[in-house]
């Protein structure tokens, strides 16, 4: 049986010289009767997915602490 491996990353910059690092990685074995690349495919879409999906997570509530932030800056 084989196993397939993926990892995907990004870094993100958040200014003020800071930066987030985000990496998704997933190891799966072949199902039955699956090729190879078959599921070195469904593992990527997965990790591709899932990174993106905690990207746009992360975004939303940075954008939501600069917010609080601002807010509490200009009372």
């Amino acid at each position: 049986m084989a196993t397939v491996k993926w990892t995907l990353g990004t870094t993100v910059n958040i200014g003020n010289f800071s930066n987030i690092r985000m990496e998704v990685s997933v190891t799966d074995d072949a199902r039955p009767g699956e090729s190879v690349k078959d599921a070195s495919d469904r593992v990527f879409e997965f990790v591709d997915l899932q990174l993106g999906n905690k990207l746009e997570e992360t975004q939303h509530e940075l954008e939501e602490t600069v917010e609080s932030v601002t807010r509490a800056a200009t009372r």
